[in-house]
């Protein structure tokens, strides 16, 4: 075999090029998105202002959705690249590819170095995964310790060891501090079903299980110890109670869904590589997978069997997608821990097709690259369709006329599809999947790193912030919100903002003696103003593509001379455009005031 399909350091320095295209250009240069991302900054930022490390809070209330690993993270960017988006994302890209690294080595050591090439280069490069790694959330963390467990596993497993007991301890510790109680739930459920499928459950009768346990216990246990005794057990109550034991009984903040959702969604952002879905199964299943002579931990290990790697991989996949199906709230992201599994299958059915060693006709891997083909029509359909280009579609306002110019990006995908079935007919299999890997890869990278940065523009919170900051005269301001309020409006203006529910309270908190500002929709400032008795001036406005309206700042003050005009006497308005606007300037990101 050729050194280039084999050599570690080769496969690393490419794997670290794939990903770092993929995940760290233009990582910083656009607003936060709502309302995650901005949750998590504003929490972290929050604790870095207040020095506090153990109690996360939103606007300065206590925040129960998540734990303290992702905050400490950002703190730490944070601290070395200043507060701002690049840092808020940075460990999330990070893990990305660290996740990249160690899909390529489990998926190495279960069965060969092609395997784990094709494994990382598939998961780098699914829609998802890849938008998980540029997101400030807690999802990459998650995927990295849980992949990390499962590498830990398979590497003492494999060689008849008994030490992952105490490995697994601290990455699922890492895992439970990332995300709750499923970094350790259902690695366990996993490991559990896999060692009673493989009759080898008299594993876990040794004194490492209890060692395992108290690592687990030592790394996990203490914070949420002591952020349940600060917060006299509220934050336990609701992270537990609430996002756990609720989320999963029934649909929260409206995101319910029939059992298959998950399974077709899976469809949907595995792509460009769930063209090869139905190959992978039928080729990883029942005497098909047994029949996997080149198992790398096989052939070194007479333990082990040829089906033993397809048995976790498949464990893994399967409980997590059975088990958030059957969860009440549903969203998108909960089986993205899940993807490294099939990452593996994919890469090893891939590996053996190229090796010759499983024939299948052509008409079948033409399909799966004329799927590779669909995926690059419908990217390039749906960019057209969302920049407006088409009138008869409604889309409520949420126009995006600048993605137009990313249509042509999904040809990429098309041409790669087109190509791979010539030389798929030419018998070049190798080179077939190598085309659909590089168009994977660079399709993507142009999606990722300019796709958000045109949709941001049309973002409000940012550009309402620096109006904000620009037209401030006072030290202490209070800032309020009537009919609109994102979370990143807490963020940009580092201020804690009122989300009033009644205009009343709006109206109040004008006629307040400390300079104020109100943010509220166009149509609305138009209807309260009549009811406000102080002199206004709106000193900034700004398209929202999420409320679908033009936003207003209004202020109980005059303008600076830097911004807004002075209205004394009556309260007015300053014109605003009425409608989306087709290139609204996005604001240069913050660091610290």
């Amino acid at each position: 075999m050729p050194r280039m399909l084999t050599s570690r350091p080769l496969h690393y320095l490419l794997l670290l090029l794939v990903a770092g295209v993929l995940f760290f250009p233009n990582l910083g240069a656009h607003a936060l998105w709502d309302v995650d991302e901005a949750h998590n900054a504003e929490c972290a930022r929050e604790m870095l202002d207040g020095e506090n490390w153990i109690v996360p809070t939103f606007n300065f209330v206590l925040r129960t959705d998540k734990p303290a690993l992702l905050y400490w993270l950002m703190i730490l960017a944070f601290k070395w690249f200043g507060v701002g988006e690049f840092a808020a994302r940075f460990w999330s890209a990070t893990c990305g590819v660290g996740s990249t690294l160690l899909t390529y080595e489990l998926g190495r050591r279960m069965f060969n170095p092609l395997t784990g090439l094709l494994a990382g280069v598939a998961l780098a490069s699914s829609f998802m995964f890849c938008v998980s790694s540029h997101a400030a959330t807690p999802d990459a963390l998650l995927i990295f310790w849980v992949l990390a467990t499962f590498l830990a596993f398979w590497r003492s497993y494999s060689h008849g060891g008994q030490g992952w007991l105490m490995v697994c301890g601290v990455t699922m510790g890492l895992a439970a501090l990332a995300k709750g109680a499923v970094g350790l739930v259902l690695p366990v459920g996993i490991l559990g079903l896999f060692l009673i499928w493989e009759r080898r459950l008299w594993m876990l009768l040794n004194w490492r299980l209890l060692a395992g346990l108290a690592i687990f216990a030592l790394v996990a246990v203490p914070w949420y110890a002591l952020v349940g005794h600060d917060t006299k057990g509220a934050f336990l109550r609701g992270f537990f109670l609430k996002h756990h034991v609720e989320r999963f009984q029934q649909p929260m903040e409206g995101h319910g869904g029939f059992f298959l959702f998950h399974p077709l969604v899976f469809l949907v952002t595995f792509a460009p590589w769930s063209a090869f879905l139905g190959a992978t199964v039928w080729y990883a299943l029942g005497r098909r997978g047994r029949g996997d002579s080149t198992s790398a931990s096989a052939a070194a290990e007479p333990h082990l069997r040829p089906a033993s790697p397809y048995r976790l991989l498949w464990c893994w996949f399967g409980v997590w997608l059975v088990f958030f199906s059957l969860a009440g709230t549903k969203l998108p992201n909960y089986i993205l821990p899940a993807f490294p599994a099939f990452a593996i299958l994919t890469g090893r059915f891939l590996a053996r097709w190229i090796e010759g060693e499983v024939q299948l006709s052509r008409a079948w891997m033409a399909t799966a690259f004329g799927v590779v083909v669909a995926v690059g029509l419908a990217i390039s359909a749906g960019l057209v369709v969302v920049s407006g280009q088409l009138p008869q579609v409604p889309l409520d306002g949420r126009v995006f006329p600048e993605l137009l110019y990313l249509a042509p990006v999904g040809l990429g995908f098309v041409l790669a599809g087109a190509t791979s079935v010539v030389l798929l007919y030419r018998d070049r299999r190798g080179l077939a999947v190598g085309v659909v890997a590089c168009s994977a890869v660079a399709c993507l990278a142009v999606l990722a790193g300019v796709g958000p940065i045109l949709v941001a523009e049309h973002k409000a919170p940012l550009a309402l912030a620096e109006a904000i900051a620009q037209h401030q005269q006072e030290p202490e301001v209070e800032i309020g919100c009537l009919g609109f309020y994102q979370p990143s409006l807490v963020f940009y203006t580092q201020r804690k903002i009122y989300n009033f529910a009644k205009p009343i309270e709006a109206v109040d908190h004008l006629h307040s003696v400390k300079q104020s500002y109100l943010l509220i929709p166009q149509g609305h400032w138009e209807q309260l103003r009549r009811q406000v008795e102080v002199p206004t001036t709106v000193v900034g406005s700004h398209w929202d593509f999420m409320a679908a309206q033009q936003i207003v700042v209004v202020s109980n003050r005059p303008a600076n001379a830097r911004a807004g005009q002075a209205l004394g006497g009556a309260t007015t308005a300053s014109p605003v455009s009425p409608g989306p606007p087709t290139g609204s300037g996005q604001a240069t990101s913050i660091t610290q005031r």
